[in-house]
């Protein structure tokens, strides 16, 4: 049906085509490349890509601060003869660990939140996502970003080290520290990603979130630090700090036995070590799990 534009008197041409509604004959990728693109569009706005300016500040000047000693012990290996390395593989993680709980309180909750407040959330499940799959393209980009400040500088020290020749010797002592590294650095990354996103599941706001995170990272720590200075407290108390837990997993990774932090002195098995970081996790991740499939989603 074809129509002359009102008020041109059929002389310009216009026409109005009704066409009614037509089934889409395009490609349909999936839900596979639903997911890839998810995470790619929230690893960008982690990073502050493709936004205003002000929104990089805070990601590029952690990456900056992070790399930075890295760079600095490489280049001092180069001008100092020495035969072994600055700091250890532990030590440079401990440095950057502050850093990334930075990161975590001041950038990681905005996605989730973001997406809720905006409405974006209903829009995403309308397509091939569900809550599940819109979960875990957040979780894979936020844990994206937090790999290239956890793992990327030790794998840069680990390689400057080498060519400095105070590295680990041989193929077979790059490959354990490498593969130590990605262990190490994969569980920070996956840990803390978990807490941000729980805490970001029951916030409503980015500056609200950060809060909660750090208090539930270091209110607990604080208090079992203070039990820990009695000496009649039991060890397995280190399972109630979930901020020193992942740094803990840490140095056992890198063959360290025993925790020793200023007056406080005490010993856990590192099978415990691990489990109680996972089951921190576990924990972190089920709250957004609940969160999201009890959520009421407007559209």
């Amino acid at each position: 049906m074809t129509s002359p534009v009102a008020g041109t008197g059929g002389s310009s041409g216009a026409r109005i085509l009704d066409r009614r509604y037509q089934r889409y004959t395009g490609p349909r990728k999936g839900q596979s490349h639903a997911i890839r693109r998810l995470a790619l569009h929230a690893f960008q706005r982690f990073l502050g890509l493709r936004r205003p300016g002000k929104y990089k500040i805070v990601p590029f000047a952690i990456g900056i601060i992070c790399y930075l000693p890295t760079i600095v012990f490489i280049g001092l290996a180069a001008l100092v003869p020495i035969d072994n390395e600055f700091v250890s593989y532990a030590q440079l993680f401990g440095i950057i660990g502050a850093v990334v709980g930075l990161f975590v309180v001041t950038t990681g909750p905005g996605g989730l939140i973001a997406d809720r407040n905006s409405k974006s959330l209903s829009l995403y499940l309308a397509s091939p996502l569900n809550r599940n799959t819109y979960l875990l393209a957040h979780f894979v980009a936020l844990a994206g970003t937090l790999a290239l400040v956890t793992v990327g500088p030790t794998l840069l020290y680990l390689i400057g080290s080498v060519l400095q020749g105070i590295g680990p010797d041989g193929v077979g002592g790059f490959a354990s520290a490498a593969g130590k590294i990605l262990l190490a650095g994969g569980s920070i990354a996956t840990y803390f990603t978990a807490a941000t996103m729980a805490v970001a599941a029951i916030s409503n706001r980015a500056a609200q979130a950060g809060v909660i995170l750090f208090l539930a990272l270091s209110v607990p720590d604080a208090l079992v630090g203070a039990a820990l200075l009695n000496s009649n407290a039991p060890d397995a108390l280190l399972l109630l700090a979930p901020g020193t837990l992942p740094d803990e997993l840490v140095r056992r990774i890198f063959g360290s036995d025993g925790v020793v932090q200023g007056p406080i002195s005490f010993d856990l098995a590192t099978p415990w070590v691990a489990l109680g970081t996972l089951a921190w996790a576990l924990v972190a991740l089920a709250v957004v799990w609940y969160r999201y499939h009890r959520l009421d989603i407007s559209r």
